[in-house]
């Protein structure tokens, strides 16, 4: 039976894939009206999530319609360059160590706020918890409208040390802050300056090592790097790490990371003729 509303937000989405794997889809990117047709879709996919599916006999494919809406998120943001789609405001990326700072915490809009925290699984609990004193306090200066989301811990790699401390995610970007004997560590990263975050192979080891590749150098501890080293120390840390880059990045942290020069994970493909 007819799911009611569907037929709707079948068309608008089948628009939006039709028009991103055109042949023209190149130039397509370019223009305004992609963004809009982007938009369209991830209210169709906000819609769908809404509706009674009750005398249905299908179950609502709740997971992957906000999959989608996160996904469409990600690839709008990348094509407008705007960042504000979820918590507004403009941000720069610093990155800065050996310094203590204070900061009054920023408006935040409500409603936003409590859309990601239910999108990711959180509990709103931690905006206003001593999780999100610590964010204000050594991540500051803060963008406006930042939210944030959840701290981690977890350990940085500098040369041959290892810096303990926490992630802090928020909706703009994540944070890394070290404090050991009085020295501070730190560096700062909007999810638009991330390539990629991956969960590498390990063979010893309690923990779950992360790579960060940045698009551009950053500053960590005296080196100008284009990659970070991390080592998340409980599942559920991952778990929340992985949740806010595929809602941010649209990627999959679980795609395991490899070293270039080493032989591809998928085979190359062998076409069988048939006679």
């Amino acid at each position: 039976m007819p799911v009611p509303g569907a037929d709707s937000a079948s068309r608008c989405l089948g628009k939006w894939a039709s028009y991103l794997c055109s042949p023209l889809s190149a130039v397509a990117l370019q223009s305004a009206p992609t963004a809009a047709v982007l938009q369209c879709a991830r209210a169709k996919c906000q819609e769908l999530q809404k509706l009674d599916v009750s005398s249905s006999k299908t179950q609502l494919p709740v997971e992957h319609l906000r999959a989608a809406e996160q996904h469409l998120a990600a690839v709008e943001r990348w094509l407008t360059g705007d960042e504000s789609a979820l918590a507004g405001g403009a941000l720069t990326v610093s990155t800065r160590s050996g310094q203590s700072s204070s900061a009054k915490v920023p408006t935040q809009v409500p409603e936003q706020a409590e859309r990601l925290f239910r999108d990711l699984g959180l509990s709103d609990d931690l905006e206003r918890g001593p999780e999100a004193d610590e964010f204000w306090r050594v991540c500051a200066p803060h963008p406006p409208g930042e939210i944030f989301l959840k701290s981690i811990s977890c350990s940085a790699k500098s040369r041959n040390f290892r810096y303990v401390g926490k992630i802090y995610i928020s909706s703009l970007r994540i944070c890394f802050h070290s404090n050991l004997v009085g020295v501070e560590t730190e560096f700062a990263l909007s999810w638009n300056d991330i390539s990629s975050l991956r969960l590498m192979q390990e063979v010893q080891g309690n923990t779950f090592p992360v790579r960060i590749s940045t698009k551009t150098e950053i500053n960590f501890d005296g080196d100008d790097v284009k990659e970070l080293d991390i080592r998340i120390f409980d599942f559920s840390g991952l778990g929340a790490l992985h949740k806010s880059t595929m809602y941010f990045l649209g990627t999959d942290l679980f795609g395991m990371w490899q070293k270039v020069q080493d032989e591809p994970l998928v085979p190359a493909v062998r076409v069988v003729r048939s006679k």
